[in-house]
């Protein structure tokens, strides 16, 4: 089994991505999850993704756990982009393939 992993995120203080929404997509199943910020930030939206911090549920802490614990049963995890990529291997320890090495267009793409 195979589920596709998605993030938006922003870039903090330090320069490091800090996850706002991740969302696991598989046949019939989508599990989205916000995070709330990990130090005090200015309050952040975006009329454009529609992504608030008064939105956030899941503490922080939480990120890897969340993700691991969500995609333990599919054998096989990917995301679009070598970056995406290689962030979420480095978070959960595990391969995450990219779906540009199967070919498959950018979601700005699509109709």
């Amino acid at each position: 089994m195979e589920v596709v992993i998605d993030y938006e995120y922003l870039t903090g203080a330090k320069g490091e991505v800090i996850v706002k929404e991740i969302s696991v997509a598989a046949k019939d199943i989508l599990h989205t999850f916000h995070f709330r910020n990990p130090y005090p930030m200015n309050p952040h939206g975006s009329e454009e993704n529609g992504l608030n911090w008064d939105n956030r549920i899941v503490p922080y802490n939480l990120l890897e756990t969340t993700l691991s614990e969500t995609v333990a049963r599919y054998a096989h995890l990917y995301s679009y982009g070598a970056q995406n990529c290689q962030y979420l291997s480095g978070l959960i320890d595990r391969p995450v393939l990219n779906l540009e090495d199967f070919g498959c267009p950018n979601r700005h793409k699509l109709g």
